[in-house]
């Protein structure tokens, strides 16, 4: 059997970066499910631009009204090797394993932190 997976979020690193993420796929897989949720997922990449690009992915999904997916996933990036994994909690019925590969874009970052400061550069804090 075929199996599809799709997404979207938001993704963080260490050094305050920010961007939007989407990702979609598909592999071998089996059973039969349908959910969306709050999804917290990490990963040893150095910034969120490691994120763009192939991955390949297992997970497994379940429920009845509530339930939810665990899944490892890793890739290449100009980094070194991305390996990292999460869950999903919300609503799910059914259940499903799968495995294969995404392709994840990853928008243009933004650093909260770094747009303040060059802020307080220009006009001062008291100014």
């Amino acid at each position: 059997m075929l199996g599809g997976l799709a997404g979207a979020g938001i993704a963080f690193d260490t050094s305050g970066n920010i961007a939007v993420y989407s990702y979609g796929g598909g592999g071998a897989g089996g059973g039969l499910n349908e959910g969306f949720g709050f999804s917290l997922q990490g990963s040893n990449a150095e910034t969120i631009n490691d994120l763009s690009g192939v991955f390949y992915n297992a997970s497994a999904s379940g429920g009845f009204i509530v339930g939810g997916t665990i899944d490892g996933f890793t890739g290449p990036s100009d980094h070194g090797t991305v390996v990292g994994g999460g869950f999903t909690l919300g609503e799910d019925v059914g259940g499903s394993v799968i495995v294969g590969a995404t392709y994840t874009s990853v928008s243009r970052s933004f650093n909260p932190f770094k747009a303040l400061l060059n802020l307080f550069k220009k006009t001062g804090p008291c100014k």
